[in-house]
């Protein structure tokens, strides 16, 4: 994870999840990275969004671009949408 990277730091909210912005080390590309905290009891639960993730691929679907598990966290890497809303993102592809 932090070959790739940069600075990603879980904030101590009461949000189910957090989602930050964060930079390949290697390229400099700016990507999303949605860090999902779990427990032991729903993991499975927590680790369906990442299956489900994987296996679209779809030009009008944000694509997930990395993925790590930790013993306490999921975390989604995928394609940051810039300069305008998502939904306007989404519409023009």
């Amino acid at each position: 994870l932090e070959s790739f990277v940069q600075h990603v730091k879980l904030n101590k909210y009461q949000s189910k999840f957090i989602v930050r912005e964060c930079r390949e080390n290697a390229t400099g590309k700016i990507y999303m990275a949605k860090i999902i905290p779990y427990i032991q009891e729903n993991k499975q639960e927590i680790l369906k969004e990442y299956e489900i993730l994987k296996s679209l691929h779809n030009e009008k679907v944000m694509g997930l671009h990395e993925a790590y598990i930790t013993p306490r966290y999921l975390v989604l890497v995928a394609e940051y949408c810039t300069g305008k809303e998502l939904l306007y993102s989404l519409i023009d592809r």
